[in-house]
């Protein structure tokens, strides 16, 4: 192989390699490139999105705060004043929310201790309505009982009626027939 072959191989071989090299750097570059265009798509579909994220935000705080005015500009290029006065206003609407959990948490303490209490007196009106049906059964008992003493009575009264009678009868009959003594 003469020196000419091998200079042009080598040459060729470096050639190819700096092609391959160029051909990745051309790749890369226009991957680069392409990231670049998606980041600044995304930074565009994300800002959109940041203002429509804001604007529902706005929404759902107006909701909460009572339909009270939110005068949130959504604007991607807001001023330092308008930024400082939404936070202001996002403080304030934390705090209210804050207050408002807080008051939420009482009412349901307040719930289960009524729920608390409310077992506590069904447990007592199932008592007393147990000892209620009892009372009344005993009563049931006491009027059946008395109405056997009345009739008890009455018979009674009836055969000393009757008695009386007799013995009324007896004792005429004993003065008018007996024997002097």
């Amino acid at each position: 192989m003469s020196l000419l072959d091998t200079f042009v191989q080598v040459f060729e071989f470096d050639t190819r390699q700096a092609d391959a090299a160029f051909e990745s750097f051309r790749r890369s570059t226009d991957d680069m490139l392409a990231d670049m265009r998606q980041a600044q798509q995304a930074a565009e579909a994300g800002a959109g999105g940041f203002g429509q994220f804001v604007q529902e935000l706005a929404t759902s705080l107006q909701a909460i705060a009572g339909g009270e005015s939110l005068d949130i500009d959504v604007n991607i290029h807001d001023t330092q004043e308008k930024l400082v006065a939404v936070r202001t206003r996002i403080c304030e609407l934390e705090t209210a929310l804050a207050t408002l959990d807080s008051q939420r948490e009482q009412a349901s303490l307040g719930l289960q201790d009524n729920g608390t209490i409310v077992t506590e007196l069904t447990a007592q009106y199932d008592q007393l309505q147990g000892e209620l049906n009892t009372l009344n059964g005993e009563l049931d008992s006491l009027t059946d009982a008395e109405k056997k003493n009345v009739k008890a009575k009455e018979a009674v009264s009836a055969i000393v009626d009757v008695l009386q009678a007799d013995y009324a009868q007896f004792v005429e009959t004993m003065r008018t027939k007996a024997p002097d003594a």
